[in-house]
């Protein structure tokens, strides 16, 4: 089947981008993963600002492949990932389904390859074990220990492994194969609930210390006020938003230049977040302005 069929028939079946319930005894190593995943949130917007070569605020498939290819030190240098690999990453992480990777959608990109490849012969030999026909496919009953291994003897819920058997089950005829559950599986590790993560090398008043959670409701607030769906907030959006609720003008203004740090005439999703857990009239404040509290 044609690579674009295949996700067709993803996204055809699967009902939820992320799974709908995470369970709330996550392993020590899973925790670890979304902990060091944060703390390179700097980077990681770096690296988007490098690869979004067209300057549009967001990835193709062909500036995220090239990003999977530098970004992979699990192979020789130049190495790309399969086709079934980058289709695979869009996917999982593409959550608006706009057919681009959007920065506030890079983290879980990067946090899914870096496990993908550095798990990826771990995974695999995991999964033999409980392909008992060896036929390279596992069922319901056993996808569920493998995940149940995988997290260290800790159960998890059905919903965790419908949504593995959904992201798996590539060609929607019921089976799920060995390659497909494997970038499924590592996709599933690199998803930890957010609430059970927090940033702890700031007070809860900053930015380093909000549950992931709080910004997952930021992230949907920025998406809101990015009408013309740029990737960055303009003066005219902020005017459009806040107008409707009687801010005056000068109010906006000032909230805008507050928020541009760069001063290059846009708000970028860090400067948003940046401004709303910062000192600048105070977080709880600019939280409420934002909608998230």
């Amino acid at each position: 089947m044609a690579t674009a069929a295949i996700v067709a028939a993803r996204r055809h079946n699967q009902a939820n981008k992320r799974p709908a319930v995470a369970t709330s005894n996550v392993t020590a190593a899973r925790i670890k993963a979304k902990q060091e995943e944060l703390k390179r949130r700097s980077e990681i917007q770096e690296l988007f600002i490098k690869y979004d070569t067209k300057m549009n605020g967001k990835l193709d498939e062909e500036e995220l492949k090239k990003m999977l290819t530098d970004t992979d030190t699990s192979t020789p240098p130049g190495t790309q990932p399969s086709d079934e690999e980058v289709k695979f990453i869009m996917s999982v992480a593409d959550w608006d389904e706009s057919g681009k990777i959007e920065k506030s959608e890079i983290s879980y990109v990067m946090s899914a390859w870096r496990i993908l490849t550095a798990k990826r012969t771990e995974l695999g030999e995991v999964l033999k074990e409980f392909d008992k026909e060896g036929n390279g496919q596992l069922d319901k009953a056993q996808l569920t220990a493998y995940l149940t291994k995988l997290n260290e003897g800790i159960p998890v819920s059905a919903e965790e492994a419908d949504w593995v058997w959904a992201q798996a089950d590539v060609l929607g005829d019921g089976a799920i194969h060995g390659p497909e559950i494997v970038m499924a599986s590592a996709a599933w590790f690199a998803y930890v609930e957010d609430a059970t993560v927090v940033k702890s090398a700031a007070s809860n008043a900053g930015r380093g210390g909000m549950l992931v959670a709080e910004e997952k409701k930021i992230r949907e607030t920025f998406r809101k006020w990015d009408c013309g769906n740029a990737g960055v907030i303009s003066v005219s959006d902020l005017t459009t938003i806040l107008g409707k609720v009687g801010v005056s003008g000068p109010q906006i203004q000032a909230l805008f230049q507050s928020m541009d740090a760069d001063k290059d005439g846009k708000v970028s999703y860090d400067e948003f977040i940046n401004y709303i857990f910062s000192d600048l009239g105070g977080a709880d404040t600019a939280a409420a302005a934002a909608g998230v509290r």
